[in-house]
């Protein structure tokens, strides 16, 4: 029989922290590797920027907790031993814990909003809860928007923390032409890592989906695999896979021209590491092949934004 939450390891298991931390640390190296070199002043938007992220942590853990509470039928087949909506946890109390993520979200977004002088911001908040909601009640189960809405959120975590740039600044630099022309380069590193994590999460919905096959089609969820079948769908993935190798070479040639050798290196190994990722999709069969290679992909995503240290020592 399912319980009310118990212990912080139930908590824990709830929100994804391994994701959710994921997500700031990856909202600390944009602001301290790419904001902080590369802004005249980075110090006043220390505050707003604090707030961003603990906006964050309520917003993406409340996006796993509703997930999670909408999957409930579906994970007992896909991943029944990693179950904890159901298991650990009534799905009532779940409701409850999203509930109060949600408005905590909302109100430490529009402080951030507050602190920046602009309502659209705040309004943005607004609309990644409702995104977040919407994706796990209905989206994931279409044809192709579930996998765009998360890879479009995945990348939310480096655009963001320019948006607080942005939106502090804009107004009295002239115009949004004047701020971005007096920005080139932070706005060019932020638009290469958004694209980035864009690419490579939209490549891992498509495995993972593959991987989840089974439990999807029990419970009539349109995914890639099941509308296009196994083999179109490690196509897909592929063609991602190049898109991304065909981004790190232009970024290698653009980096190296602009005298950031420890990152033109580094896309090497990126390249490398994907080229080896698009073999192991090439030999993959089994539910647990795609698994593995999903968590390849993880792997290069991390190793992909960790690159942001050598910002500063190039």
């Amino acid at each position: 029989m399912a319980m009310p939450i118990t212990g912080k390891m139930t908590y824990l298991k709830l929100i994804r922290w391994q994701n959710v931390l994921m997500v700031l640390i990856t909202q600390v190296l944009t602001f301290s590797f790419i904001i902080v070199p590369l802004h005249d002043t980075p110090g006043q938007f220390t505050l707003p920027f604090l707030m961003l992220m603990l906006a964050s942590f309520f917003i993406v853990s409340g996006g796993y907790i509703i997930n999670d509470y909408y999957d409930v039928e579906i994970d007992r087949k896909n991943k029944p031993g990693k179950m904890v909506v159901g298991k650990r946890i009534t799905r009532k109390n779940t409701l409850r814990v999203y509930l109060l993520h949600g408005f905590m979200g909302a109100l430490t977004g529009i402080y951030t909003a507050f602190l920046l002088k602009s309502v659209f911001f705040g309004l943005l908040f607004i609309m990644a809860i409702a995104i977040l909601w919407l994706y796990s009640y209905q989206l994931k189960k279409t044809l192709f928007w579930g996998n765009i809405v998360v890879a479009i959120m995945a990348a939310a975590p480096v655009y963001s923390v320019l948006m607080v740039v942005f939106f502090s600044e804009w107004s009295q630099a002239g115009g949004v032409q004047q701020w971005f022309g007096s920005n080139q380069m932070l706005v060019a590193f932020v638009l290469g890592y958004s694209f980035f994590a864009v690419t490579t999460h939209f490549m891992r919905e498509i495995v993972k989906d593959i991987q989840d096959m089974d439990g999807d089609k029990a419970y009539r969820c349109m995914t890639v695999p099941i509308r296009y079948g196994k083999a179109k769908s490690v196509g897909i993935a592929k063609v991602l896979a190049v898109a991304v190798m065909f981004f790190l070479l232009m970024g290698l040639y653009i980096l190296y021209q602009e005298g950031f050798l420890l990152m033109s290196f580094y896309a090497v190994v990126l390249i490398a590491v994907m080229v080896f990722v698009t073999f192991r999709l090439s030999k993959a069969a089994s539910s647990a092949d795609f698994g593995r290679a999903g968590t390849l992909i993880k792997w290069l995503m991390l190793f992909g934004i960790l690159s942001m240290i050598l910002i500063p020592f190039s």
